[in-house]
């Protein structure tokens, strides 16, 4: 089973220090306030 962690942040996430890779990924992240960890990956 794949498990996965999804949390709401009620800040803006592009705020948080992020690497240019992943800069798209956080403004997508922020619009929805959304973030969504695999946890299979740790």
């Amino acid at each position: 089973m794949v498990k996965s962690a999804c949390l709401t942040f009620p800040f803006d996430v592009s705020s948080l220090p992020v690497t240019s890779q992943a800069a798209d990924g956080a403004k997508i992240a922020s619009a929805s306030r959304i973030i969504c960890v695999d946890l299979n990956a740790s």
